[in-house]
């Protein structure tokens, strides 16, 4: 907290009057604490023009009321710190009078003696552009924050304040521009998001100049709702030690992108649930209807074969028929099997992929084996069904198309991406003529899921085995504590035991 005697002060000896006041044309005020605001003591004749005011009328003013808007601000912080370190400042400020539009460098120095303690404003029309550096921290935020949309902020690390300008987010948040208490701003982020702010403390502590650090947190309004609150941050001023001083921030409200992110997240959701039930609902209809019409004609052309046929063409006809009901019968199978996975919900990636990398090395003859680099991810129902369909399609393109014998699956986290590889040891990618060939169906539908999710799809193959490599960015988090199972009478129990019902049923 900022802390600042705030008793009264008589006004400047006459003898120090004289010597500041008529000795220079410059606009000049004597500033200090008065009922408990910092009020205008002592003008000159200069000042007085400067702000439209009669030869007297600013004595004993508010500065509040004589410096307007972002000045205002500007001006009341570099007093109240140059009356509480005694240090001077320098900065300028925008203002304006009629038509009229000036740049003006302001001073503000200690002055102490004679039983006073006050401020001494200098005014000066600013020649040439001041260094960011120049500004000072009251000058700092009325440069910044009129181009910035967030807010922009001070901490000083020394006293554990935020100083700021005005700014909707303060007034979402119920706080005042000026110096506020870096614990009441932390109290009012989201418990669970207060260790964000405290790790982008230590890191900007730690980090060299010129470095921007940033993070993401939640904060509660004065009407408890959240708000996202972006952050960035930099190192504005250190000690002659080298210790940090200060530090820049800009506090962005990205509410509407996160909620927005949310929305389109819950669609993706969705969508990943309707595509499985989709999917569930016609391998069920493919195995209970068009498979069974399949055995009934198996059991037609058994019967035809115990007849006596005409010739031997006939024999011949019929047997190839059977072989291609029996064909037909296995893509079925094999099909319905795809369509209808192990519940992703229940199972986890890990655990689905395995289950599913088993049965299908069982349907398909295919030597599959799996290795998973860590067991115990976390990850967002889209991302698990976009990766679980890719290792599907990859599997079926190598049971069609590779002639392999052996394939493996992996599953594995590279930095803070997951990343699922099929390789085979088939036939590799031939092209005709030298060409790499076309991409078909099943290869561009893996790539688009995993466009959907942020993801990326690889193709690496020569003349043996190709390697079908899909990433995609994602946070890894713990698993979450194991919750008792869903009542039978919940429609989450249901979908459970649907799910396991069903893929037993085909296996």
């Amino acid at each position: 907290m900022s802390l600042v005697l705030r008793e009264e002060c008589n006004a400047p000896s006459s003898n120090l009057y004289e010597r500041a006041f008529r000795t220079t044309t410059a606009p000049l005020a004597f500033a200090a604490w008065a009922d408990g605001e910092l009020c205008a003591q002592q003008v000159n004749e200069a000042f007085a023009r400067l702000f439209d005011f009669p030869s007297h009328a600013p004595h004993g003013q508010p500065l509040r009321r004589i410096f307007r808007g972002a000045s205002s601000i500007q001006v009341r912080l570099a007093v109240e710190q140059c009356l509480r370190d005694r240090e001077p400042a320098r900065f300028r400020i925008a203002h304006g009078a009629a038509s009229e539009f000036k740049i003006l460098e302001v001073e503000v120095h200690h002055v102490g003696g004679d039983g006073a303690d006050c401020a001494l404003i200098s005014l000066s029309e600013a020649r040439s552009p001041l260094a960011l550096s120049s500004l000072g921290e009251a000058g700092v935020l009325a440069e910044l924050a009129p181009l910035s949309r967030g807010l922009v902020y001070i901490h000083d690390v020394v006293h554990n304040v935020l100083r700021c300008a005005a700014h909707p987010v303060l007034e979402r948040l119920g706080l005042a521009p000026g110096s506020i208490p870096a614990d009441k701003a932390l109290q009012m982020v989201d418990p669970a998001d207060r260790k964000i702010l405290a790790r982008l403390l230590k890191r900007q502590l730690a980090a060299a100049d010129g470095e921007v650090i940033q993070c993401v947190c939640r904060v509660r309004d004065i009407h408890g709702q959240v708000i996202w609150v972006g952050v960035r941050t930099q190192i504005f001023a250190r000690t002659p030690d080298g210790e940090v001083q200060c530090i820049l921030g800009v506090a962005t409200d990205e509410t509407e992108h996160y909620t927005y992110e949310a929305e389109i997240a819950a669609a993706a959701n969705a969508l990943a649930h309707a595509e499985l039930n989709e999917r569930r609902r016609i391998g069920r209809e493919l195995h209970d209807s068009t498979s069974q019409l399949l055995v009934a004609a198996r059991l037609g052309l058994s019967r035809l074969a115990g007849l006596d046929l005409p010739n031997e063409e006939a024999t011949h006809v019929l047997e190839d028929t059977r072989q291609a009901i029996e064909g037909a019968q296995r893509e079925i199978r094999n099909f319905s099997f795809v369509l209808h996975p192990p519940s992703l919900m229940e199972t986890g990636l890990a655990d689905a992929l395995q289950t599913f990398a088993v049965g299908f090395a069982r349907r398909t003859g295919l030597d599959i084996t799996f290795d998973v680099g860590r067991a115990g991810w976390r990850l967002p129902f889209t991302i698990k069904v976009a990766l679980f369909r890719v290792a599907q399609e990859a599997l079926m393109n190598v049971y069609r198309h590779a002639q392999a014998a052996r394939v493996e699956v992996r599953l594995k986290h590279k930095g803070r991406r997951i990343v699922l590889e099929v390789e085979d040891n088939g036939i590799g990618m031939r092209g005709t003529g030298g060409q790499p060939p076309i991409e078909g169906v099943g290869i561009s539908g893996m790539r688009a899921r995993m466009m959907q999710i942020g993801g990326a799809l690889d193709l690496l193959g020569g003349p043996t085995g190709v390697l079908v490599r899909a990433s995609v960015a994602h946070e890894l988090r713990p698993p979450r504590k194991p919750r008792s199972r869903a009542p039978a009478s919940s429609a989450a129990g249901r979908r459970a035991r649907e799910d396991v019902a069903g893929y037993e049923g085909f296996a």
